[in-house]
C-alpha cells in the first residue's frame, strides 16, 4: 500500500511539473510553416497596457515571465502568422525615473534577420479637400397626360389629352471646397546600425547592468537607438525575416544611457 502510494503521489508531482512547463508559456511567430519562439508570459494584472492605433484598440499582454526591469518590455500576441517576412508590435515603458537614450538589441538564432524598425507617432495633422454642397434650382416642367373614353354606336374611342406643367426643382450640387485637418497615427522609420560588441559591453559595465540569460541565443542582428521620458511610452513595428520551414527564437534586450535595462525573449 505504501508503495502504492508513493507511485501516485509520483505521478502527481510529474503532472503538476508538466502542467507548470506548459502554462509558463511560449511566443511563437509562426511565418508561413517557420515558427520563431519568443519565451513570453502573459502577465497577469489588474490593468493590460493597451494602445489605440488608428481606431484599433491593441492589447500588450506578453512580458517577459521574470518582467521587472525599468524597461517594461511586451508584445501584443502569442502567436504571429506571416510568410517569410512580417511585423512584431513592441510596447517599451520606461520606469527607471530617468531620461533614458536606449539601443535596442535583437538577439536570434541562425537566419532569423532584423530587416527595419517604425515607432509610431501618434495623431499626426493633416489636410483633406472637403466638397461644399449647395442648392440650385433648375426647370423640371413636363407634360401630364389624361385618357377619356367615349362610345359612338358600338365603337369607343379612346381620347388622349396632353397637359404642360410648368414646375421648378432644387437639387443639391458642388459649389466649392474647403480643407480640413484630421488626423492619423503614423510609423516613422528609425535608422538600423550595425552590432557593436565593444559598445555594447561597455554599455553593460559603465552602467552596472546585470544581464539576463540569453539561453544561447547569442548571434546579435542590428541594433536601433531611441530616446525615452520618464514615464514615457512608444510602440515599435519591427519587421523580421525567417527563412521557410525553419525554426528560431529571438531576444530583445534595452540597454539604456542611465542604468536602464529590458528583456524579452
Amino acid at each position: 500500500m505504501t508503495k502504492l502510494w508513493e507511485k501516485i503521489k509520483g505521478a502527481g508531482r510529474w503532472v503538476k511539473d508538466k502542467a507548470r512547463k506548459f502554462w509558463k508559456g511560449i511566443v511563437s511567430l509562426i511565418i508561413g510553416g517557420t515558427v520563431v519562439a519568443l519565451a513570453a508570459t502573459m502577465i497577469t494584472s489588474p490593468v493590460i497596457p493597451s494602445e489605440i492605433i488608428n481606431g484599433k484598440l491593441i492589447e500588450f499582454p506578453y512580458a517577459d515571465e521574470d518582467s521587472g526591469e525599468l524597461f517594461d518590455s511586451r508584445t501584443d500576441k502569442e502567436v504571429y502568422g506571416f510568410w517569410e517576412e512580417g511585423f512584431i508590435l513592441k510596447r517599451l515603458e520606461n520606469k527607471s525615473g530617468k531620461l533614458q537614450v536606449i539601443t535596442s538589441n535583437m538577439f536570434a538564432t541562425e537566419g532569423v534577420e532584423l530587416l527595419g524598425v517604425s515607432v509610431l507617432e501618434k495623431d499626426v495633422p493633416y489636410q483633406i479637400t472637403v466638397n461644399d454642397y449647395g442648392t440650385t434650382t433648375y426647370d423640371c416642367s413636363y407634360y401630364e397626360y389624361t385618357n377619356s373614353t367615349t362610345t359612338e354606336g358600338w365603337v369607343d374611342e379612346i381620347w388622349t389629352d396632353r397637359i404642360w406643367i410648368d414646375k421648378t426643382c432644387e437639387k443639391q450640387e458642388v459649389i466649392g471646397t474647403h480643407q480640413e485637418t484630421r488626423y492619423k497615427d503614423v510609423w516613422n522609420p528609425l535608422n538600423l546600425n550595425a552590432y557593436d560588441q565593444q559598445d555594447y559591453f561597455s554599455s553593460v559595465v559603465s552602467n552596472n547592468i546585470k544581464l539576463k540569460d540569453r539561453k544561447g541565443i547569442d548571434r546579435p542582428t542590428k541594433t536601433f537607438q531611441f530616446s525615452l521620458e520618464e514615464k514615457e511610452v512608444k510602440i515599435f513595428q519591427i519587421k523580421i525575416k525567417v527563412p521557410r520551414k525553419t525554426q528560431g527564437q529571438v531576444i530583445f534586450e534595452d540597454i539604456g544611457s542611465e542604468g536602464g535595462y529590458g528583456h524579452l525573449k
